[in-house]
């Protein structure tokens, strides 16, 4: 897959994630879960900014319709946050942050192979910023009894090597 593609798909997926958050930090009733959400928001912003940015500089734009389809994405995710009760939302974000990283790794080695190694460097600053955001919504996501049903999804006896049941998320 080209690097102009691969950025016009991480565009759109950035203006989703940023619309998804916009619901999930408007559901959340903790002041500290809600500034950290819409921080997290924020560097979705920045990121999308940056690819658009980039994308530019290729002399390329966003590609509209796929723009239009994750805004729709991430509207339809924003409003199930407000049903969907917290862990859910949680849950949802930690593995939108999963694809986004993944996005960015593969963005990465992609400017390397298409002779663009400025970027590179870039790629992999954004694609930590989102396995920063994914540590953090698995910390809100896993905890009590999830742990039990993540043991036996996993098909894993042990809750110490589980990853989601870390001590402090024991019950």
């Amino acid at each position: 897959m080209s690097l102009i593609w691969q950025l016009k798909k991480a565009h759109a997926i950035e203006i989703g994630a940023y619309q998804a958050y916009k619901g999930h930090a408007d559901s959340t009733k903790d002041d500290l879960i809600k500034r950290k959400i819409k921080a997290i928001q924020h560097d979705e912003f920045v990121h999308r900014m940056e690819v658009g940015a980039m994308l530019h500089d290729l002399g390329e734009k966003s590609n509209v319709f796929l723009d239009i389809i994750l805004w729709c994405i991430g509207s339809s995710i924003s409003a199930a946050c407000h049903v969907m009760g917290a862990r859910a939302a949680a849950w949802g974000a930690k593995i939108m942050e999963i694809m986004g990283s993944s996005v960015y790794w593969k963005l990465a080695r992609t400017a390397t192979d298409s002779g663009h190694q400025e970027l590179h460097a870039k790629f992999c600053e954004m694609a930590r910023t989102e396995e920063e955001h994914e540590k953090y919504f698995a910390k809100l996501f896993a905890p009590q009894c999830t742990c039990r049903y993540l043991i036996y999804l996993n098909g894993n006896k042990s809750r110490e090597a589980n990853p989601f049941c870390r001590a402090e998320h024991r019950d």
